[in-house]
């Protein structure tokens, strides 16, 4: 039997069978070597770090008139109190208002700012109806001067001026889109559109201004309606169907009989 001598490294063979090798110790690293003592005392170190600094803060006087900057890099905070208070609310403030508007900011105006001078329109409330129809159609751009004529005959030149004036001051707040949104009403479209809302006007005053413009569309509206079918019919000869025009249902077998 061979066996190993640990110190010199040599191997010997033995007649004997019954000895057993020699057992080869396992030392340990001294990496490995872990000294519990070092763990116990660091309980009581953190304790002895948290006495002191309990006393440190203690002994230090925060709220001194006389500021100690003590540079500590990134983490140097030199502030008072008061001021910080201060600046939060403002940005408080500033942070909500620029998030939701007030309401009278939202809507529209529901009179006109009687501050700002008109002198710009050439005419008054004590002008006569014949001076103010022209004046108003130059204002708001608008085509149908019998339509805005019939406006000023039937609820007369103060309110017809007042009116105007609410369009002028919606226009310059941005003006009014359409009902779908696709575009912005024109000067007189707003106009128009303030006089039918308008609780100032009657309904009697109201049938008799837009009584012939409602008839008037719907005339252009069954004029688009004949256009489409005539489009449509036009379309439908261009483009026949493929089915047969005229269907013998004699020559149909019934549902009950069997071909072969």
């Amino acid at each position: 039997m061979r066996t190993r001598d640990i110190s010199s490294g040599e191997v010997s063979s033995t007649s004997s069978d019954d000895e057993l090798p020699a057992k080869v110790p396992c030392r340990r690293s001294p990496d490995r070597v872990r000294s519990g003592k070092g763990v116990k005392n660091r309980v009581w170190q953190s304790v002895a770090l948290e006495n002191t600094l309990e006393k440190a803060f203690k002994g230090t006087v925060l709220e001194s008139d006389d500021l100690i900057l003590i540079n500590r890099g990134a983490e140097s905070y030199c502030f008072d109190e008061n001021k910080v208070v201060t600046n939060s609310a403002d940005s408080m403030d500033k942070r909500s208002s620029s998030r939701k508007r007030r309401l009278s900011e939202r809507i529209a105006p529901r009179s006109y700012d009687k501050t700002i001078p008109r002198d710009h329109y050439g005419v008054t409330f004590d002008s006569s109806a014949d001076e103010v129809v022209p004046a108003l159609t130059s204002f708001l751009q608008e085509d149908r001067e019998d339509l805005i004529g019939r406006i000023v005959k039937t609820i007369g030149v103060r309110r017809a001026l007042e009116f105007c004036y609410l369009t002028e001051d919606i226009e310059k707040c941005g003006g009014l889109c359409t009902m779908d949104g696709t575009r912005r009403r024109t000067p007189g479209g707003v106009f128009f559109l303030l006089i039918r809302r308008s609780d100032k006007v009657s309904k009697d005053e109201k049938k008799l201004i837009f009584k012939e413009t409602s008839a008037t569309k719907l005339l252009k509206r069954r004029l688009r309606q004949a256009q489409r079918r005539r489009a449509a019919a036009a379309q439908a000869r261009k483009h026949p169907s493929d089915c047969e025009e005229h269907v013998d249902f004699r020559d149909l077998p019934s549902p009950n009989v069997y071909v072969e």
